[in-house]
């Protein structure tokens, strides 16, 4: 039997923050490790969102975190590689927060978090462990490259113009620089365009001599569609949105069901 690798994506795949991991799901992440097989996550996370839940399991390849701009081996407590934004990012998210003074902004440099502005929604809606407190000194952030920005609005249609507004700078300088999409309803993403999860996965694959058969991925995310693409076999849960679902060969339980144990145990027959 061929080695595979099972790469998922964890809040809403892995994941329900409510009823957290189940130990049936460990035990199988576990067994399909045992069968000589890789498995790892996906995720929008940092390394400190992402280490609770990574810390529980068996993983045996680098962790893809934030949107796939670092990669992180938590078995060995080791950076692997990180991808910076342009620079430009900077004075850009100057604009933006100047323009939608409610908008919440957090930037990821491969270490730390920094919260340049916060709203209800962030507070209410954000993962807990990466929720900082609001800087008032920028210039500390700077000091970092910047792996990943983070905005969140209430009102999607701000989120939407913030995004026509960095298409509109790429357009000007006719260079593509940013991947930017919507995590999840209000939780906007911008990643490096040489970053993103489908080319972080396309790169785990080729360090790990995996071929694209032998790839497994599950994802229940618009940030998680692209990886579909370069997997052999793709899992959505049954609740992801409706885009998602249609773009996946298979579809299992909810997290809230631990519904990932029925894909292990289709893997393993």
């Amino acid at each position: 039997m061929s080695r595979k690798l099972f790469v998922t994506d964890i809040d809403g795949t892995l994941l329900n923050d409510k009823v957290g991991l189940s130990q049936d799901v460990i035990d199988a992440a576990r067994e399909f490790v045992e069968l000589g097989n890789a498995f790892t996550i996906c995720t929008g996370r940092s390394k400190t969102g992402a280490e609770h839940v990574a810390l529980q399991l068996p993983l045996n390849a680098p962790a893809l975190l934030m949107t796939g701009s670092h990669f992180y081996d938590f078995a060995k407590r080791k950076s692997v590689r990180h991808i910076a934004l342009d620079e430009s990012i900077w004075s850009l998210l100057t604009s933006i927060m100047r323009e939608y003074p409610d908008m919440a902004v957090q930037v990821f440099t491969p270490e730390e978090i920094f919260t340049l502005r916060s709203n209800t929604i962030f507070k209410n809606k954000g993962v807990r462990a990466e929720q900082q407190d609001e800087i008032t000194d920028f210039n500390t952030a700077m000091e970092s490259p910047i792996c990943k920005v983070l905005l969140v609005n209430e009102d999607r249609e701000k989120i939407k113009q913030a995004k026509a507004f960095l298409e509109d700078y790429e357009q000007k300088i006719g260079k593509r620089l940013f991947i930017a999409d919507f995590a999840s309803r209000h939780f906007f993403e911008i990643v490096s365009i040489d970053a993103g999860k489908d080319t972080a996965l396309q790169k785990l694959a080729v360090d790990l001599d995996i071929p694209k058969k032998d790839i497994i991925v599950a994802g229940d995310g618009l940030t998680d569609l692209p990886m579909f693409q370069h997997a052999g076999l793709s899992f959505a849960p049954v609740d992801a949105i409706e885009k998602v679902k249609r773009g996946a060969d298979r579809i299992f339980p909810s997290a809230k069901e631990h519904g990932l144990l029925e894909v292990f145990k289709e893997l393993m027959n």
